[in-house]
């Protein structure tokens, strides 16, 4: 089915995109990846027409020549996100069970509410969503908290969209995407288009997680987390368990996308599920729709 979109999110032309790019450094003992690096970067169009193809093959064949030059590798995810009518957030149906991918913007809310209005949702599938607008997550999530379902993660759940995540009664990563490329990431809320960073803001963020995670909340952790970024691309990154090694499930935290990774912070005895994100360490065994599988083009 292909996803539903109301004419509000078809028209919108914001001059706006976002791309996620997974930085993964390797050392030189037989390849053995350390990290997930997230690496936030802002584009700034004239016109929301160029914002496509074209121009995310330009930047990645820019980072990739830089890549080989530093000696990493950087693997480019489908989250190329125009503000446009084909890279607004989406909401599709499957049974009982919703996916929804993309940036979150103003009213989304409305989308969701409908497709909920069709029929039984038991589970709410989030796909590869870098955020986006803070009182539209909120209100999302404040909504979703009262319909009792189950809500899952594949691949990036970064920023409001953890709040979604988080309003799940049942909480699991699913498979889908790469384990080392499946993550929560929580931070503090910024301005848009400035990445100004708005700490009064972020108490109602600190209360919804204390509430979700009830009394696994870890204060320390959600402290640096909303309160301790240096910019809007800092993030305290929760890994999927399942089908990572120990190594690759370290919670860390990246003050900024420009932190080498050796100097994020490293929370060794903290994970998805003894902080209260996942209510189980399993991951779900998850066929994608065929327009929500990852390609590269």
């Amino acid at each position: 089915m292909a996803p539903f979109a109301s004419e509000e999110t078809k028209s919108r032309r914001r001059s706006r995109a976002h791309f996620l790019l997974i930085h993964i450094h390797t050392d030189t003992g037989g390849g053995d990846m350390n990290s997930t690096h997230i690496f936030l970067k802002t584009h700034t169009f004239v016109d929301a027409e160029k914002c496509g193809l074209r121009s995310l093959r330009r930047v990645l064949s820019h980072v990739w020549r830089h890549s080989h030059a530093a000696g990493l590798q950087w693997i480019a995810l489908g989250i190329f996100s125009c503000m446009s009518a084909s890279n607004a957030m989406t909401v599709q149906r499957e049974g009982s069970d919703v996916f929804v991918s993309g940036v979150i913007e103003r009213h989304d809310d409305r989308l969701l509410r409908a497709e909920f209005a069709r029929g039984e949702v038991k589970r709410l599938i989030l796909v590869n969503s870098p955020g986006g607008d803070l009182p539209a997550g909120m209100a999302m999530a404040r909504w979703l908290q009262g319909q009792g379902l189950t809500t899952l993660v594949v691949g990036q759940c970064l920023s409001a969209c953890s709040l979604l995540f988080m309003a799940g009664q049942e909480r699991q990563y699913a498979t889908g995407v790469a384990p080392h490329l499946t993550v929560v990431g929580i931070h503090g809320p910024s301005m848009p288009f400035t990445g100004a960073l708005v700490p009064e803001r972020a108490r109602e963020m600190w209360d919804f997680y204390q509430e979700r995670m009830g009394a696994k909340f870890d204060a320390q952790l959600l402290n640096i987390a909303l309160y301790q970024m240096q910019d809007a691309s800092g993030f305290v990154l929760i890994r999927e368990m399942d089908r990572n090694r120990p190594r690759d499930r370290i919670t860390l935290h990246c003050p900024t996308a420009r932190t080498p990774r050796e100097q994020c912070a490293e929370y060794a005895h903290k994970d998805a599920f003894t902080l209260g994100v996942v209510t189980a360490s399993s991951s779900v065994v998850l066929d994608l729709p065929d327009s929500l599988q990852p390609r590269m083009h």
